[in-house]
């Protein structure tokens, strides 16, 4: 029996996370599942309540991975790309720590061990990293054509993004350790590169499960 694809996809603002989600969907003929709900409203100019935002979060992945469990039964065929699996974790810890001094880091750590065996488990998680100047220079091309970006904050909160880019790194390693997920790593590829880099290594073969790959 051919074992159900699901690769994940996790990569700060302007990493390419789009374009690599919907080449990966076309050439698996996938479905796309995000795992982050529609955004929780946040004050960034004052330190905001990191708690129950995290619990918002980590409740809507945890309602996906139920979901997500049903589906790969209904239709164990089908392949899944989850659009930032492990993007609650290394972004409340990156605000958690830059916001309020990292008070709520043991609260919110507890809480995602609880709560692991019930996440999606990933054959695959891509890990797509850039630069803070290549990430700069993006965005600004970015704004050019989606001025509605003007007004989201978050998009070009520069320490925030390289914090939160720094706990998706400690994320992939944790994968490499646990040696049940496959871990690839892409560091600022640019799109006309970045599609194909990421389809080869989703079509390698199961025998290289527990390789990390690592390209820049």
């Amino acid at each position: 029996m051919a074992m159900t694809i699901i690769i994940s996809i996790d990569g700060v603002e302007f990493t390419g996370k789009t374009a690599a989600s919907k080449a990966l969907v076309a050439e698996l003929s996938a479905m796309l599942v995000h795992a982050l709900p529609p955004p929780m409203e946040l004050d960034m100019r004052s330190p905001p309540d990191i708690a129950a935002s995290f619990d918002y979060y980590l409740s809507e992945n945890l309602a996906i991975g139920r979901q997500l469990a049903s589906f790969t039964k209904e239709m164990p065929d089908l392949a899944f790309v989850i659009d930032r699996l492990y993007s609650t974790e290394a972004t409340h810890l990156a605000l958690d720590r830059l916001r309020c001094g990292g008070k709520n880091e043991d609260s919110m750590r507890r809480k995602l061990a609880a709560a692991a065996p019930s996440m999606p488990q990933p054959n695959l998680a891509i890990f797509l990293y850039v630069t803070a100047a290549e990430r700069r220079v993006r965005a600004q091309e970015h704004l050019a054509t989606h001025q509605y970006l003007q007004s989201k904050d978050r998009y070009f909160d520069e320490p925030l993004a390289m914090r939160t880019q720094d706990n998706l790194r400690e994320i992939a390693k944790r994968l490499q350790r646990n040696g049940k997920t496959r871990v690839a790593e892409f560091d600022s590829l640019p799109a006309s590169q970045l599609s194909e880099a990421v389809i080869a290594v989703a079509r390698s073969r199961p025998s290289a499960q527990r390789a990390a790959v690592r390209v820049r």
